[in-house]
């Protein structure tokens, strides 16, 4: 999806960008269907080449992992990993970013919808996996949606969270005796939290800029 990325660790790492469920409307309108894609909430990312091209081969031996952490400033985040093989695609989400929290809300009734970009390149594949919301609810619990943290922390503290996602051990293979040979991340970068924190706003999901 064009996203420009850089090296980390051996990690290529890029920015993300979650779709609201108009603007996947919108997208799927004005292209006149999108292959794959459905209304409802988008997470949009890019992987490294091999893996694109492994996913339109064997694209339904995906396999997804959910975990959450807790930052050095105690700010909570989510990773949403994808496996097929050795290769691994991750997202990195802040549990305080309020359209974060809304998607992850909206599970209850929708999939996890992923549309994937080939290392920079316009080709993109839509994947959708369906978790039971017992797996999901734990993160939904971890939400801080009354957080109230300076810009600049948050900003030091997504670093140290992008870097620590970034390292390939950071995330065990889901494949039990299969080492990773390839990771690829897609960082969901707080805007609107920082944007409204920055104006002195109390952030509330369903604030939009």
């Amino acid at each position: 999806m064009n996203f420009e990325s850089v090296e980390l660790y051996g990690s290529m790492v890029s920015n993300g960008r979650l779709m609201a469920p108009s603007e996947v409307h919108e997208a799927i309108y004005q292209r006149k269907g999108i292959p794959g894609l459905h209304p409802g909430w988008c997470l949009c990312g890019d992987v490294k080449a091999s893996m694109f091209n492994a996913i339109i081969e064997h694209g339904n031996d995906v396999d997804i992992r959910l975990s959450g952490f807790i930052g050095p400033g105690d700010g909570a985040y989510a990773t949403i990993t994808q496996q097929l093989g050795g290769m691994q695609h991750r997202y990195l989400l802040p549990l305080y970013e309020p359209s974060v929290v809304e998607f992850l809300e909206a599970l209850v009734r929708q999939p996890i919808q992923t549309m994937l970009g080939r290392e920079g390149q316009t080709q993109a594949i839509v994947l959708q996996s369906k978790l039971p919301w017992r797996n999901i609810a734990p993160l939904v619990g971890m939400c801080q949606q009354n957080r109230h943290v300076g810009v600049d922390e948050t900003l030091a503290e997504m670093t140290e969270a992008i870097r620590a996602v970034s390292r390939p051990e950071t995330i065990p293979s889901v494949y039990k005796g299969l080492v990773l040979n390839e990771v690829s991340v897609s960082v969901i970068v707080p805007m609107q939290y920082c944007l409204t924190i920055a104006k002195g706003k109390t952030v509330a999901p369903g604030e939009r800029q």
